[in-house]
């Protein structure tokens, strides 16, 4: 699921941005 490498990253970002 290639789905599953952007939601990772998306969520990584996310708590970066926190």
């Amino acid at each position: 699921m290639e789905h599953a490498s952007f939601t990772f990253a998306v969520d990584d970002v996310s708590r970066s941005c926190t």
